[in-house]
C-alpha cells in the first residue's frame, strides 16, 4: 500500500508538468501581446507565425484564436497545421478559426475534420464550415451524424450555406432531419427550411404546428410563411387549433409567428367567394389584435397590413364602406378600435393597418391623428406614412411636419414640438 502510494506521488509532477500546470516565465508577454493584437486587429506576421508554432500550448492557443478573428490569412498554413496539434483543444480552435479565416483553401481540410471521431474538433470544424462560403456536402454528412450536438450544429450551418446547397440534396435532408426526435435538431431543420421556397415541403412541415415544443412550433409557421401561399395556408389554418396550448411568454411567442405567417400566406383565402376562410383569417387576427399582450397585439394588426397590401380598393369605396368585402370592413374596424391603445407600439400599427384596410376612407381619421393630440413621434411618423400612401391630399399635412414645431388646433397650449422622427417621415 506504501509502495503505491509512493509511486502516485512521484507521478504527480510528472502529470502536472504534462498538464501545463507550470508557468513559463515568457507565457504572460507572449499573452499579454496576443491580446493587444487582438484589440487592435493587427499582428506582426513573423511574431504571429512564431507563437503559432511554439513550445506553450496556451500561446499557441491564444495565437490561433487571435489570427482566426483578425483574419490573418497570410498565416493560414500554421492555421491549417494547428489542426494537428497535440493539444485537441489548440486543433479544435484552429479549425473554427479557419472558418471565420474565410478562406477557401481551408475547405478540403475542414470537410475532412467534420468527420473526425473526435467530438471536440469535429464540432469546431462543423462550427467553422457554418462561416465559409461551401455547397454544403459536408455539412450534410454531419447533419445526418447520430451525435445530436453534431447533427444540430451541421444544421445551423446549413440554414447560412442554403442557397448553395443542392435544392434536392437540401429536401432529402429536412425530411430526415425532422424524423429525428430531438427537439433541438427539429427545430433547426425547420429554421433552415425558412430559407427555401419548395412547396413539395408543406406536407412534411404542417405537422409541426401542433407540437408541444413553442420553439418548434414557430419555426414551422415561419417555414410555412416561406411556401407557396395556397400550399401553406391549410396547414397554418389547421394549426390555429393549438394555440392555446401554451402559456405565458410561450403563448405569446407562438401567437405571434401564427399571425405572421396569416399575414403571408391568409393572401389566398381572400379570393374564396364561396369559402369561410377569408372571415377565419380575419377573426383570428381581429382576435390577436386585443390580445393583452401588446406584443401580439401589435403583431396582428402589421399583419392585417400585409394581409391586404397587394389588394388596391376602388376609388368609390372612399365614401361607401359596403363596397367593401365584409373581411375588410371587419379588419378597418378592428384597426380603428386600436387607435386609442395606451401601447405606442399598437396605435402606431393601428395606424398603418386603418389605412391600408380603409385606405382614403381613413383620410378624416389619420388628419385626426396628426393634428388632434397624438404625442408620440413613433405613431406620428406611422400616421404620415398610412397618409402618404392613402389621403387624397397628402402635400399639406406633410409639408406641415417638416418644420420643428406644428401649431395646435388650441392656441392657448403652444406648439407642438416635432422631432427628427417625424420629419424624415414627412420627407420621405
Amino acid at each position: 500500500m506504501r509502495r503505491r502510494s509512493l509511486l502516485v506521488a512521484l507521478a504527480l509532477p510528472a502529470v502536472a508538468l504534462a498538464a501545463g500546470c507550470f508557468t513559463p516565465d515568457d507565457r504572460p508577454a507572449q499573452l499579454a501581446a496576443i491580446a493587444r493584437w487582438q484589440d487592435v486587429r493587427l499582428a506582426p506576421a513573423d511574431s504571429l507565425r512564431t507563437f503559432l508554432t511554439g513550445p506553450d500550448a496556451h500561446v499557441r492557443l491564444a495565437a490561433v484564436r487571435a489570427a482566426g478573428l483578425i483574419g490573418r490569412d497570410d498565416v493560414l498554413p500554421e492555421v491549417m497545421g494547428a489542426t494537428a496539434d497535440p493539444s485537441l483543444t489548440v486543433a479544435a480552435e484552429a479549425a473554427w478559426a479557419l472558418g471565420l479565416m474565410g478562406d477557401a483553401e481551408a475547405l478540403p481540410l475542414l470537410a475532412t475534420l467534420a468527420a473526425d471521431p473526435r467530438p471536440p474538433l469535429r464540432e469546431a470544424a462543423v462550427m467553422g464550415l457554418t462561416h465559409l462560403d461551401n455547397d454544403g456536402t459536408a455539412l450534410l454528412r454531419a447533419a445526418a451524424h447520430e451525435d445530436p450536438v453534431t447533427a444540430a450544429l451541421a444544421w445551423n450551418g446549413l440554414r447560412n450555406q442554403a442557397a448553395r446547397v443542392d435544392t434536392t440534396a437540401l429536401r432529402e435532408a429536412i425530411v430526415a432531419g425532422l424524423a429525428r426526435p430531438e427537439t433541438d435538431i427539429r427545430w433547426r431543420v425547420l429554421r433552415c427550411a425558412e430559407m427555401r421556397a419548395d412547396t413539395t415541403l408543406v406536407p412534411v412541415l404542417a405537422p409541426f404546428t401542433r407540437s408541444p415544443h413553442d420553439q418548434v412550433v414557430v419555426h414551422a409557421y415561419r417555414a410555412l410563411a416561406r411556401q407557396d401561399a395556397a400550399a401553406a395556408l391549410p396547414a397554418v389554418l389547421a394549426g390555429l387549433a393549438h394555440l392555446d396550448d401554451f402559456h405565458g411568454r410561450r403563448a405569446a411567442r407562438v401567437r405571434i409567428a401564427a399571425c405572421r405567417a396569416l399575414g403571408t400566406v391568409g393572401r389566398a383565402a381572400l379570393d374564396d367567394t364561396d369559402d369561410l376562410r377569408p372571415d377565419r383569417v380575419a377573426a383570428t387576427l381581429i382576435s390577436a389584435a386585443g390580445h393583452a399582450d401588446p406584443h401580439v397585439a401589435e403583431t396582428a394588426l402589421r399583419a392585417m397590413t400585409d394581409l391586404v397590401a397587394d389588394r388596391p380598393l376602388p376609388a368609390e369605396a372612399a365614401d361607401q364602406e359596403s363596397l367593401l368585402p365584409v373581411w375588410r370592413i371587419r379588419l378597418a374596424r378592428a384597426a380603428r378600435g386600436h387607435l386609442a391603445s395606451p401601447h405606442v407600439g399598437v396605435r402606431a400599427a393601428a395606424v398603418t393597418a386603418l389605412g391600408a384596410t380603409r385606405g382614403a376612407g381613413a383620410a378624416a381619421e389619420l388628419q385626426r391623428v396628426l393634428l388632434m393630440g397624438e404625442t408620440s413621434p413613433h405613431v406620428l411618423a406611422a400616421a404620415l406614412g398610412a397618409v402618404a400612401a392613402h389621403h387624397p391630399a397628402p402635400v399639406p399635412l406633410l409639408v406641415a411636419h417638416l418644420g420643428d414645431e406644428l401649431p395646435r388646433t388650441d392656441p392657448a397650449r403652444g406648439p407642438r414640438r416635432l422631432n427628427g422622427m417625424v420629419r424624415a417621415a414627412a420627407l420621405d
